[in-house]
């Protein structure tokens, strides 16, 4: 089974600004290569960490919503007791080490076993953990072969300096998918030049297209947290957030 698995966790503190969104950038062969084939497309998986954030806005604000959007778990340390008690708590937790397995539980579960052990210890600090996870899904539609047809209306960006097609696909308000496909004979130079800040200024510059296209099927696992902690420094209450987020994809002919 062709399974690539990557991670990547950054962390803030609140008052210090953070990007709105986060970016794992994988290569995957555009059909089944012979050896030495270079042609790939970019698979990037993106991360709205804004609506990750607003899920504890709203846990810490009295007035805030009692809805918790769909695929979101919330474990909460006991002893703490949040601003706005209509929000569903998923599980207490009593110390650093029950938190971090809890956690770490709960993302093998909702990923069919995919993510495992993402958290390697949070603190005693630790007021929060927010979990969202996706558990398979099919970007493309499920067919027999290494790829499958892209057929509708979805947000495009042709990059003349990058020699590239860009197209988005939406899963939820937390996480999307972009097909990067670059143009013939510049499989090698794209990747490199696809950083978060590139990839940013190309999804402000995307529109909204008919298109139909093939691109190599996947199925896509991943979970993204925010680890929320609380302490005291003098007579001031200080909060500091760390996110991590990882993908498992298994692709082509192997969906």
């Amino acid at each position: 089974m062709k399974t690539l698995l990557m991670f990547c966790v950054s962390a803030a503190l609140l008052c210090v600004a953070i990007s709105k969104n986060e970016y794992l950038n994988v290569q995957i062969p555009y059909r089944n290569p012979p050896p030495g084939s270079s042609k790939s497309v970019n698979f990037i998986t993106t991360f709205n960490l804004d609506s990750i954030n607003s899920v504890f806005k709203d846990l810490n604000n009295a007035k805030g919503t009692a809805a918790t959007p769909k695929g979101v778990t919330i474990l909460v340390k006991k002893t703490w007791k949040p601003p706005n008690s209509r929000i569903p708590i998923t599980a207490n937790f009593t110390s650093a080490d029950d938190a971090t397995f809890k956690a770490n539980n709960l993302m093998s579960s909702k990923t069919s076993g995919r993510i495992n052990s993402l958290i390697d210890q949070v603190s005693n600090d630790t007021v929060v953990i927010i979990v969202y996870c996706v558990d398979g899904w099919n970007v493309l539609p499920v067919s027999s072969g290494w790829t499958a047809p892209l057929n509708g209306k979805f947000k495009v960006v042709e990059d003349r300096n990058l020699s590239a097609t860009l197209v988005e696909i939406p899963y939820d308000e937390f996480v999307s998918v972009i097909y990067a496909k670059p143009d013939p004979g510049t499989e090698d130079t794209l990747f490199p030049k696809l950083d978060p800040a590139t990839i940013d200024t190309l999804r402000q510059s995307m529109t909204l297209k008919s298109i139909s296209k093939e691109f190599p099927k996947v199925k896509l696992y991943t979970c993204v947290y925010e680890i929320v902690e609380m302490f005291s420094v003098g007579f001031t209450l200080r909060t500091y957030t760390e996110y991590g987020f990882m993908i498992s994809l298994t692709y082509g002919g192997y969906v």
